[in-house]
């Protein structure tokens, strides 16, 4: 797993973006889906969506996430989620991000909600 070395001092949201996403594939997240809502919603500019083969790799990798983005000295972090870990949803700054079980991402369907908005292949995000 990536360990959270360093702080982020001055960073943009693609740049949190891009680490997430790093985050993700590196522990092997799938269906990561990114919905482009910059200047198309007041709350937030991008929402990720990924699934995780068991509700354990779901809960530790938004764990993960949750504490290397308050190391890196961002305050407004929020988790909420169920307590089976079926669906767990973290915002930051102007990023959601929604975990799924596998076996429960086709049941919220919430891509669906967001089908007018511009999806990211997140390859094209990496650096």
């Amino acid at each position: 797993m990536d360990k959270c070395l360093f702080k982020i001092l001055d960073f943009t949201t693609v740049d949190l973006l891009k680490y997430i996403i790093r985050i993700l594939k590196n522990n092997k997240g799938n269906d990561i889906l990114v919905v482009d809502l910059f200047n198309r919603s007041g709350f937030f500019d991008y929402i990720v969506f990924v699934s995780f083969n068991s509700k354990q790799t779901n809960y530790h990798i938004s764990n993960k996430i949750y504490r290397d983005l308050k190391n890196m000295g961002i305050s407004n972090v929020v988790v909420e989620g169920n307590r089976n870990c079926n669906w767990i949803l973290l915002s930051c700054n102007n990023i959601v991000i929604h975990f799924f079980y596998f076996k429960h991402r086709s049941d919220y369907k919430l891509e669906d909600i967001w089908t007018d908005s511009v999806s990211l292949p997140h390859f094209k995000l990496d650096s």
